[in-house]
């Protein structure tokens, strides 16, 4: 605006005024001239008729001549039509600076909005990556623990038959009737049901425990960790290789079952 309008004058025979004059184009005196001051990173180019370069400052500003009046005709011109004349150029040159400072608010807000769309992408991006890897992540976790899961349950079907085959290869045939040194055992259950069969005195307690072993498997009775034990007197039967005799169950006995999972 007109707060913004600098006026310099000088005459030809000083140096800014014989340098000026070469720089504007100055053909004949008096001379007027109104240019404008741009930045010569703003995209200006200089016109060999109108626009031309500070020589000391070539790199960075432009001149950019707005008006230019000389000789008789401006000796001639009426103070006020001068005035007229400054003024609509005035005018002219800050409507085409309002335009220019739009298109520049324009353009930082259009570069903010993509600056802004391009984070928002990224972290969209990295959402999305993030939700991936977590869903991998879930899903590995999974895997492995159906892997453990089953190999697992194979170790276990494994261990089972391994203690049934064990067991079938402990248990002998049952001692007929009157045969001497056997041991008439009963053997009850947690459910109340009673099993009696006769063992040889010798048998260890792991004998018996393979007979139940074997029984359970045969009777499809869900009982695999238990233990022996007699009510009178009181004992429990830990020790797999404690034969019959040994554990005071010869000639009879009964022994109580429990379901060490119940």
């Amino acid at each position: 605006g007109g707060d913004m309008i600098r006026c310099f004058g000088a005459l030809t025979e000083s140096a800014d005024g014989a340098h000026l004059a070469q720089t504007l184009g100055a053909a004949a005196y008096p001379f007027l001239c109104l240019v404008g001051v741009k930045s010569s990173s703003s995209g200006g180019s200089s016109r060999s008729s109108s626009n031309s370069r500070n020589n000391s400052n070539s790199s960075s500003i432009v001149l950019e001549v707005k008006l230019k009046m000389q000789g008789r005709k401006l000796a001639a011109l009426p103070t006020d039509s001068l005035l007229a004349y400054l003024q609509t150029v005035v005018r002219q040159h800050d409507a085409a600076m309002a335009q220019e400072n739009a298109r520049r608010l324009q353009r930082q807000e259009e570069a903010m909005l993509r600056q802004e769309q391009d984070r928002e992408y990224r972290e969209t991006l990295e959402a999305d990556r993030a939700r991936e890897e977590a869903r991998r992540a879930e899903q590995e976790r999974e895997e492995a623990e159906r892997r453990a899961k089953e190999e697992e349950e194979l170790r276990a079907v494994e261990e089972r038959e391994n203690a049934l085959a064990k067991a079938m290869s402990l248990v002998g045939d049952e001692p007929p009737a009157g045969t001497a040194d056997t041991a008439r055992v009963r053997m009850t259950l947690p459910n109340g049901r009673r099993i009696d069969r006769r063992f040889r005195a010798d048998d260890t307690i792991e004998v018996v425990r393979a007979f139940l072993t074997v029984y359970f498997h045969e009777n499809d009775v869900d009982i695999s960790n238990f233990s022996l034990s007699t009510s009178f007197p009181k004992r429990t039967y830990d020790d797999p290789t404690v034969t019959l005799r040994e554990g005071d169950l010869v000639p009879q006995a009964v022994l109580m079952v429990q379901d060490l999972d119940a």
